[in-house]
């Protein structure tokens, strides 16, 4: 089911598609991001 999703939104809407991606690219980074300087400020404890 996931990858027929996948697929129907490259071909139906790939500018929306690559939105969808960066958001989540983003919401990785952020979090990431969180958890290091979480950890940074614990050693520095």
């Amino acid at each position: 089911i996931k990858i027929k999703y996948i697929n129907r939104t490259l071909i139906n809407a790939e500018g929306t598609w690559l939105e969808t991606a960066w958001e989540i690219r983003k919401l990785l980074v952020s979090k990431v991001l969180t958890k290091v300087s979480a950890f940074l400020v614990y050693q520095n404890l």
